[in-house]
């Protein structure tokens, strides 16, 4: 570099750390770094904290920042903004490893900082800037033909986020190309291979077992196929997806313009001219890319498209050169990175201000001590907000009303709720909306449960989780919808009777069911919206334990109610 380029590494390099304070949210927002932050607490991977495979040293780093007393959530923050803050000098040494120009290096360390989604991103506590400024150094490190050293940082990377086996490949094969000693690229091999199964393997160990990991993994991997890659039912076509990966993985649609026009300007011209620095970065970041496009979640593109972020900035910043002389080439770049401050600026306010709506919905059980009832999509990130007070997560689907629910009791749930005396802790959307993901947690309700199930006749006091009756009990379930469903799990004494009994379920008024032992079913009802509803179970047969000599109870017992649910369908 000349003194000048010095000069303006050094400007760009200072620029870029102070604005990366003011990308720091204030709060956790996201499930996935409920998932983290539970991980540091207590680390399953079967219980994904965190997801599978389990990012084992970007926990293990953030672990020990939690040993010197920093909480969990600013551990894993913390990673991020150092991360982000060496952005710049990670794309340096990684653009002047490929051979890529200084000025083009410099603009494009500029253009890859002020990313909306990286700036956004390097506040969180997601792992994804931290992988992907680790993938540079790697790159770097690699290309220098430090195979030893470098085999120590992939395997550490890859131990971050497995993603960076794949962006370091062509760098790894050209280094051991370059160099052609044979046995420092085994020895690079075996490093690698050390630290990513220990890492793994420790991983495994910490979650059950290696049985119950790699079960995890299968399971994440189908979860994966049949929601986020090509082979998911309701995906899109890849090409229709093309440009929400590669164009406007964010919603900023003046920068979106900008940085899509130069990227394919410069693309056009490297391709054209044959510009070896260039072609060698696509060749590193290309099966990435790639990879990205056909598995990833389409929903996700800003967090996700951080991976490839740098290659995307190297093209748009070749773009510059292409377009401008050496005196305009910083003038117009500083334009670009002016408008891309300005455009995400009021977002970051939004997170480094104000606190998220699942901490303040968490925030308010915890003052009011309400038992607190979580839907399925706030689980993970209340688990991680309220791990010492209780609450219960629901499974998937519209909340139901159990056995175990009181009035006063509440529901905690993603959107906004009309319900009466619903309280709705918001986020203001904006050009937030665009750089996170836009459907999840802007709004977070808790619900009051004004009705509960009712067991007014024929039961006896409740034990644990259960209810034993005598010969007909009545359960009353409050009106609520037309279509309900009633989920029951009812437990006979077969052992004990005689003969098998019969049992009746009648649904206001009418038989739904005859059964003749144990049941674990579902009813899809017509409910009364105006009156509460009832439901019979009666069954002609009973056992006293004590007359029988099985014990000291003397009650006569029918029929044994685990658990009962009510809920829309």
């Amino acid at each position: 570099m000349t003194a000048g380029e010095k000069l303006g590494a050094w400007l760009i390099g200072v620029s870029v750390a102070v604005t990366r304070f003011a990308a720091l949210s204030k709060t956790p927002w996201d499930s996935d770094e409920g998932r983290f932050i539970s991980a540091l607490r207590g680390y399953d991977v079967v219980a994904h904290h965190p997801h599978p495979p389990g990012f084992p040293l970007f926990v293990a780093f953030a672990k020990l920042l939690t040993l010197i007393g920093i909480s969990g959530f600013h551990a894993l923050q913390l990673l991020s903004l150092v991360a982000s803050i060496a952005i710049v000098p990670a794309m340096i040494a990684a653009g002047t490893r490929f051979g890529i120009a200084p000025r083009t290096t410099l603009i494009a360390a500029a253009l890859v900082s002020f990313f909306p989604n990286v700036w956004y991103f390097g506040g969180t506590a997601f792992s994804d800037v931290v992988s992907m400024t680790f993938s540079l150094v790697v790159i770097a490190v690699l290309l220098r033909g430090r195979l030893i050293e470098g085999g120590v940082l992939l395997g550490i990377a890859a131990a971050i986020r497995p993603q960076t086996l794949l962006i370091a490949a062509v760098p790894a094969l050209v280094a051991v190309w370059r160099e052609r000693k044979w046995g420092r690229a085994f020895a690079f091999a075996a490093i690698v291979a050390a630290i990513v199964l220990t890492s793994y393997g420790t991983a495994a160990h910490l979650s059950g077992g290696w049985p119950r990991y790699r079960q995890s993994l299968i399971d994440h991997e189908d979860y994966i196929a049949t929601h986020d890659s090509f082979r998911a039912p309701l995906r899109p076509p890849m090409w229709e997806l093309f440009d929400n990966f590669f164009l406007r993985p964010y919603d900023a649609k003046v920068i979106n313009v900008i940085v899509s026009a130069l990227l394919a300007i410069g693309g056009i011209a490297a391709l054209v001219r044959r510009d070896k620095p260039l072609l060698l970065a696509l060749a590193t970041f290309g099966p990435f890319c790639l990879a990205a496009w056909a598995l990833l979640d389409r929903f996700s593109t800003s967090r996700f498209s951080i991976g490839y972020a740098p290659l995307v900035a190297f093209f748009a910043a070749h773009g510059l050169a292409v377009i401008f002389s050496r005196r305009l080439e910083a003038i117009a770049a500083t334009v670009v990175v002016a408008i891309m401050i300005v455009w995400t600026w009021p977002a970051l306010r939004v997170v480094n201000d104000t606190v998220s709506p699942p901490f303040a919905a968490a925030q308010w059980i915890r003052e009011h001590h309400a038992t607190a009832y979580v839907a399925d999509e706030m689980g993970p990130i209340f688990d991680a907000l309220l791990p010492d007070v209780p609450h219960a997560d629901l499974p998937p689907g519209s909340p139901p009303l159990t056995a175990l629910m009181r009035a006063g009791d509440v529901y905690v749930r993603e959107g906004a709720s009309s319900a009466p005396g619903s309280i709705v802790f918001q986020r203001e959307r904006g050009r937030l909306a665009a750089i996170a993901r836009s459907t999840r947690y802007f709004e977070v309700s808790i619900v009051p449960i004004a009705s509960a199930i009712d067991f007014p006749e024929g039961w006896y006091p409740p034990e644990k989780t259960w209810r034993w009756m005598g010969k007909r009990a009545r359960i009353v379930l409050p009106p609520h919808l037309e279509r309900m469903r009633i989920d029951l799990s009812l437990y006979v004494p077969l052992d004990a009777l005689p003969a098998p009994p019969n049992v009746t379920i009648t649904f206001n008024g009418a038989v739904i069911d005859r059964v003749h032992g144990n049941v674990e079913k579902s009813y899809d009802v017509t409910a009364r919206t105006n009156a509460p509803n009832e439901l019979v179970i009666e069954t002609d047969e009973t056992v006293n334990p004590a007359v029988r000599g099985l014990g000291g109870d003397t009650r006569d017992l029918g029929v044994r109610l685990n658990e009962i649910s009510w809920s829309s369908r």
